[in-house]
This record gives C-alpha cells, structure tokens and sequence, in this order.
C-alpha cells in the first residue's frame, strides 16, 4: 500500500473520529495490542578490513504484541520476525519479555534471540528499554516512542567481548471507536556490533491488528 495513501486514510479517519460524541468509545479491562506487521527494511552492514558499508533491501514480516492490566502493572509482549535477507527458514528475532507500567509509559525487560546475517548465527541477548504513548483525546490516534539497548547474555557472565545493540521507534496508530481494530504506520532503526562486524538496520512498519484499551 502507498505510504502517502495510508497517511491520508488515517488522517482523514482521526478528523471524522474526533467529532463523535465520547461515549462512543468503547473501554476494555485490559490493555492488549496485537499487531502483524510487515517493514520494508534497508540494511548496511560493513565487514572487517571494509571501509565502504554494503547495502541491501528486504522485506521483514512479523507479528508483536504486548498486554497490561487496565490500570498498570506487570505485563507481558513478545515479537517475532521472519526476513527474506539469509536462511530464511530461520527467524530473524524471537523475543519475550516482562514490562512494568501504564498504557502512557512502560519498562521493558525481554530476552532476544537474534539472527547475525554475517555469520548465520543466532545470538542471544538481554534487552532494557522504555515505551511512551500518547493517546490524542478522543480521536483514536495515538503517538509511540520506543527505544532499547541490549548486550549479549555471554557479556552478562563476563565474557569481555565487544558486542551490544540499540534500537529506536516511532510510531503513529489509529483505533476506530466501536471496533479495536487498528492501523499503524512507523520507522524502526536498529544497530548492532558484534565484535568487528557493524549492521545498521532502518525500517518503514506498517501493520493493521487490534488494540483493546481502557479509555481515560
């Protein structure tokens, strides 16, 4: 689907939603996303002795989720993803966590199986980050900012080797009012160094799922 296209249909959908009287929307006990999502990803990588990066493109497809009390607390999420870039019977990233917080701010603690495409090797990693959400009155539309840093788990138990990753999100959602069902367009970055191998990975997500949540 046309990038442009999707951010009109969702413009134009917030318009129409925010002149809609209050109690039309719906309140769920739970705080739940679900989201199959696909990214059109760009990938640099530069190998030992390189000076110049090499640049591919690929498609990433996947699926996310995450789910809180409706008041905050202790929740869950989780994410898996397939790329074209590879073996691509292997997934990309497998990842489970625990998150503490509300629907406006949350932490995240999750462990990550990662696929390093160099070496077709999974590596496992140990991640902590922070999500914000801004939900925008009554018009379904809400702003996301995520960001993680991770090291692998042989670093933890004091393996001295110099590998570690950060990655950073920005995301736009639209929830229609009597339905959960919602549209996400976002821009993922990733970086990651594993020893003297250098992978810079930027996304452009788009997802349509559903989102049940306790309205304000």
């Amino acid at each position: 689907m046309n990038v442009r296209v999707l951010a009109a249909v969702l413009t134009l959908a917030a318009g129409v939603s925010t002149a809609r009287p209050v109690h039309a929307q719906r309140s769920y006990p739970v705080d739940l996303q679900v989201y199959p999502v696909t990214q059109s990803a760009r990938r640099q990588a530069i190998a030992p002795g390189e000076d110049a990066p090499v640049s591919s493109s690929s498609t990433i497809r996947g699926i996310e989720a995450f789910l809180l009390p409706s008041g905050g607390g202790l929740g869950i999420f989780g994410r898996h993803h397939t790329s074209s870039l590879g073996d691509t019977n292997a997934p990309l990233l497998q990842e489970a966590g625990i998150l503490i917080g509300d629907g406006g701010f949350r932490l995240e603690a999750a462990y990550s199986a990662r696929r390093h495409l160099p070496q077709d090797s999974v590596i496992p990693f140990i991640r902590g980050g922070f999500a914000a959400t801004s939900v925008l009155g009554t018009s379904g539309v809400a702003l996301r900012l995520r960001a993680g840093y991770f090291v692998p788990v042989d670093r933890l138990q004091g393996d001295s080797q110099d590998t570690e990753g950060w990655e950073g999100e920005t995301t736009l959602t639209y929830t229609w009012d009597r339905l959960p069902l919602s549209a996400q367009l976002g821009y993922r970055m990733e970086r990651l160094r594993v020893v003297d191998f250098e992978e810079e990975t930027s996304a452009l997500t788009l997802g349509i799922g559903i989102w049940l949540q306790r309205r304000r």
